[in-house]
């Protein structure tokens, strides 16, 4: 039996071993040897150099002009890798590419605990190598920062609902907390996403009484603290109140409702979504059917996986 174990074990850990030396050099080789390729890219890299010329570390700059269409948190780990590598292409991508790592563990970690090891590993390598998450891994935007604390946070509220009353302090500070940076990565829509699938989910099974377990009125009031700050130096100090409410309303209001800077047919999206995920867009259509035949609410994990890929749809 001992022996059993151990071989299992030795053999999980080569497995992970494996995992993490295969990602670091996937996601990490020639990571800063080719120039920035894409538009926002280059305008996050030159704004952090701008910022750290400026000694500007509240407001972001670009062409010496506020830029205040995202939030600062990207914006500081930029500065920190650029004191790190120096401001360069591998110091710009860093935090993208360490945030994509950290979500195929995530990953991992997820699959493992509610489902079993295989199918942990097999989801990780799934994720690892959907060309679309290495793609965006890969380039300096705030999307893989934005995703991880999503994931986080959508993850943390699982573990909450799995446990319930005996939820523990650490999984309710975790998901507060991923919140709080996901807003403070990309605004508003990192509130508004995260209880937007758990609130569907809560009263599709029937199970909203989850929120009297979740402190939520500690954890709102936990997540202005965080932000609010911020949000409110920029918006209502810094800024005058007429471009304060038209960056308001672009970013929050016009995203959600009206089409904005993506105005293109929906055949455009179906096409970039199986590019996305190849080579595993082969089963997506399989997968997708297969799902919705198997969901029944006595299995919640499966249902709340369903309604967490509304999330990897935007």
């Amino acid at each position: 039996m001992i022996k059993t174990l151990n071989r299992q074990n030795i053999k999980n850990l080569l497995i992970f071993l494996f995992l993490i030396i295969g990602l670091f050099f996937l996601y990490f080789y020639h990571l800063g040897q080719i120039g920035l390729i894409d538009m926002d890219e280059s305008r996050y890299a030159e704004s952090v150099r701008e910022m750290i010329a400026m000694k500007s570390y509240l407001i972001p700059y670009l062409n010496y002009e506020p830029r205040l269409n995202k939030p600062i948190f990207f914006y500081w780990l930029l500065i920190l890798s650029y004191k790190i590598f120096g401001i360069n292409e591998l110091a710009a991508r860093f935090w993208s590419a360490s945030f994509g790592i950290c979500g195929i563990f995530l990953c991992f970690w997820f699959g493992r605990k509610f489902l079993s090891h295989n199918i942990g590993v097999v989801s990780a390598i799934v994720l690892a190598t959907n060309s679309l998450y290495f793609l965006l891994s890969n380039i300096a935007i705030t999307d893989m920062t934005f995703s991880f604390f999503i994931s986080v946070s959508l993850i943390s509220f699982y573990t909450i609902f799995e446990k319930g009353k005996g939820c523990s302090s650490s999984s309710l500070i975790i998901f507060y907390l991923s919140i709080s940076l996901a807003t403070l990565t990309k605004g508003p829509v990192g509130i508004i996403l995260p209880f937007l699938i758990i609130l569907c989910f809560l009263i599709y099974t029937h199970k909203l009484s989850i929120f009297k377990y979740m402190k939520v009125t500690q954890g709102i009031l936990g997540i202005l603290l965080l932000i609010l700050p911020w949000f409110i130096y920029t918006y209502l100090i810094f800024l005058p109140p007429s471009k304060s409410w038209g960056l308001i309303f672009n970013e929050v209001i016009g995203r959600f409702f009206k089409e904005y800077g993506h105005s293109e047919p929906i055949y455009y999206f179906i096409l970039i979504i199986l590019g996305g995920f190849f080579p595993w867009s082969f089963f997506l259509p399989q997968s997708i059917i297969k799902s919705f035949k198997s969901i029944k609410k006595e299995n919640p994990l499966k249902l709340y996986l369903l309604f967490r890929s509304s999330y990897n749809a935007q």
